[in-house]
């Protein structure tokens, strides 16, 4: 993870406005309800915070779980600046989290980057309550550019990965959309994909 500590120093410098609009559309399509606790793995520097918040109401709970401590530093900053008490941060392996409670789960830009996706998707999807949300914002190259390498290196990222077939070999409901952006921008097209815990 001492990559990541030392990315959370320029990551929302870096990244934050370049992926605004696509988080904004991604989480849109979770069909989040006011009141519900959803869970944001591999959550970084809290990115997906307050648009989560503002799909879950002042009733609901946003969690973020991250393993890298410098990107949960600036995270917790930004839910101090927001004032926000109905999120929380907690350090740990998302393979390993305590997913209990949870209405839905969402996952920006993290499964290209485990180690082990198919391992940590198939322990969150043990771990949620049947029938809870699980939505997986991320990147696809179907064709490669130059910028898919440069994501790659920055990201620690593989974005080949069957991402949305694994979701959809494990969840019912499944549904899938692309997000406009260019691939000569993003390494390759964005999408989110969306299923419910059987």
């Amino acid at each position: 993870m001492s990559w990541y500590d030392t990315f959370s120093r320029f990551y929302d410098a870096s990244l934050e406005n370049l992926y605004r609009d696509s988080r904004t559309t991604a989480i849109g399509h979770l069909g989040l309800a006011p009141g519900s606790t959803v869970f944001d793995l591999a959550c970084g520097t809290g990115q997906n915070f307050d648009l989560l918040r503002e799909a879950v109401g002042p009733d609901g709970r946003v969690v973020g779980i991250d393993l890298s401590e410098g990107m949960l530093g600036v995270a917790r900053e930004r839910i101090a600046r927001g004032g926000w008490d109905n999120v929380e941060v907690r350090h740990g392996d998302v393979a390993d989290a305590d997913l209990s409670g949870a209405d839905a789960m969402f996952c920006a830009l993290g499964f290209s980057t485990f180690p082990d996706w198919e391992g940590v998707l198939d322990k969150v999807c043990a771990a949620l309550p049947g029938g809870a949300v699980l939505g997986i914002f991320d990147v696809r190259c179907e064709r490669w550019n130059p910028q898919t390498t440069m994501v790659a290196l920055m990201a620690q990222a593989d974005l080949y990965r069957p991402l949305a077939e694994g979701l959809e070999a494990r969840t019912t409901g499944y549904a899938h959309h692309w997000i406009p952006g260019s691939p000569w921008v993003f390494g390759g097209r964005l999408f989110v994909a969306t299923g419910r815990v059987r």
